[in-house]
């Protein structure tokens, strides 16, 4: 019964603990700083008045509407890349990867080549979002408010939606990148989260102060995105020499890991458009 499962239940060691919390520590911080940087903007956009807040939570739900396409490729590398990774870049995984995969340097060309697929697919994916995500406020604006003042203030956020968009599908593969390749690189990306939400939410109350307009809190948005690219983009040329000549063969299994993660990425993309 389920006395009987408990009695059997068996207590994580601390080498599990340890190991689960390397990973699920710098996750929180990651979900954590996202959310409290966008609800910060919710509390700097009240600061310009009522119409102008109404005008951003339309467009923060248009936003995050369009922004899970994002987060789907990135689930995609964080599936496949570590089957291309070096053995120092490993997840600590006793059973993954399989013990087929070569442990050679070859498969950093891999690793390359699907990091690379990645970007492209997710630039696509970036414009395409920006360019139905912009569609509704400019066309469909009436079906979220009667409100002439309120569409007025939305459709003036349609340049830095686009921009915000078109740059967050690459900011969450280059994340996806660095949770797949945890070892060496995932304190990075807890760090990058710790201090970037530290500074935003200290912009949010001093935007909140000077009852700034909402075309400003909105540029702050692109500016996050813009920052994290860059954060992430240059910890993730880390992982793998992007632009170098192939060090050599691609071993078997992990050109054709690579090739089934690149598969499943252009899949999205076409799906999307």
């Amino acid at each position: 019964g389920k006395r009987g499962a408990l009695r059997n239940a068996v207590v994580p060691g601390a080498a599990v603990v340890r190991s689960f919390l390397s990973f699920a520590g710098p996750a929180f911080f990651a979900i954590a700083g996202k959310v409290i940087c966008y609800a910060m903007m919710s509390f700097a956009a009240a600061g310009a008045g009522t119409i102008a807040l109404a005008a951003h939570q339309i467009g923060m739900q248009v936003f995050f509407l369009f922004s899970n396409a994002g987060d789907a490729i990135s689930n995609t590398v964080q599936a496949f890349l570590p089957a291309t990774l070096p053995p120092r870049l490993r997840p600590e995984s006793e059973s993954f990867p399989p013990a087929s995969i070569v442990e050679k340097r070859g498969d950093l060309d891999a690793t390359r080549s699907l990091i690379i697929s990645s970007v492209k697919v997710a630039a696509i994916v970036g414009v395409i979002n920006g360019l139905l995500a912009s569609s509704i406020p400019l066309f469909f604006g009436k079906a979220f408010t009667a409100s002439l003042e309120v569409i007025g203030e939305l459709t003036g956020l349609v340049p830095l939606m686009f921009a915000s968009l078109l740059v967050h599908a690459t900011v969450m593969v280059l994340e996806g990148c660095l949770f797949a390749a945890r070892r060496d690189h995932i304190g990075y990306l807890a760090w990058s989260y710790l201090y970037s939400t530290i500074i935003f939410t200290a912009g949010m109350f001093a935007a909140r102060r000077a009852h700034v307009t909402l075309p400003v809190v909105w540029t702050t948005l692109f500016l996050y995105q813009v920052v994290r690219c860059g954060l992430f983009g240059y910890r993730v040329s880390q992982i793998a020499p992007l632009f170098s000549p192939p060090s050599g063969e691609i071993s078997g299994e992990a050109e054709k890991g690579a090739a089934e993660g690149e598969g499943i990425l252009e899949g999205q993309a076409t799906r999307v458009l």
